[in-house]
Parts: C-alpha cells; structure tokens; sequence
C-alpha cells in the first residue's frame, strides 16, 4: 500500500469513527427523551437504542483515534505464543478443597 493510499484510509476511518460518535451523540438524546417519556418502564426501544448507542460509541471511538492503526500488525509475546490454546481445568471437589485448606491450617 503506498503512503498516499494508507493517508486516505487514515482520513477515510477517523471521518467514519467522527460520523459514528455524532450518531452516538443523536441516539443519546433520543434515548433521553424515551427515558423521560416513561420514567419507570424501559421497553425494547430504550434497550435497542442503548444497545446502538453503545456500538456506535465504542466502534465511533476507536476508529476516531486509532484510524488506519487498527489495522496494524502486533507482536505477541513468545510465552503467550507457545500457551495452548483452549486450557483444559479438571473439575474440583469441594470436599478436596476443604481437607486441604484444613491441612494448610494446621
């Protein structure tokens, strides 16, 4: 990707994340004027509405200050590398954990 093509992604996300926070901030009004207009019942409007708020928020947000850096490459630490992928953990007796913290008092 030439510099030239990597400025105009970088321009292109950050405008994306800025449209996103202001949309943010309209469907943070209109969930105000939804909360005031019923005080002690949120229905399945106010919780899309929050649930879009918060997407738009957090994606707005991130694009905004990391911009075409998302997309950079990261290095992950050698000991995180060789660690397997899904640990497997024995379940654990209550009983087991009860003699030994007893052990352990003695």
């Amino acid at each position: 990707m030439t510099r030239y093509g990597r400025a105009q992604i970088d321009i292109g996300l950050r405008a994306g994340g800025l449209a996103l926070l202001c949309g943010a901030g309209g469907m943070a009004r209109l969930l105000h004027a939804l909360a005031l207009a019923h005080p002690n019942r949120p229905g399945l409007v106010e919780l899309v509405a929050a649930a879009v708020l918060f997407l738009c928020a957090s994606v707005g947000s991130a694009l905004l200050f990391t911009g075409a850096g998302i997309f950079d490459r990261i290095k992950i630490a050698s000991r995180w590398r060789s660690a397997p992928q899904f640990p497997v953990h024995r379940p654990v007796e209550p009983e087991r954990i009860a003699t030994e913290q007893v052990r352990e008092l003695a």
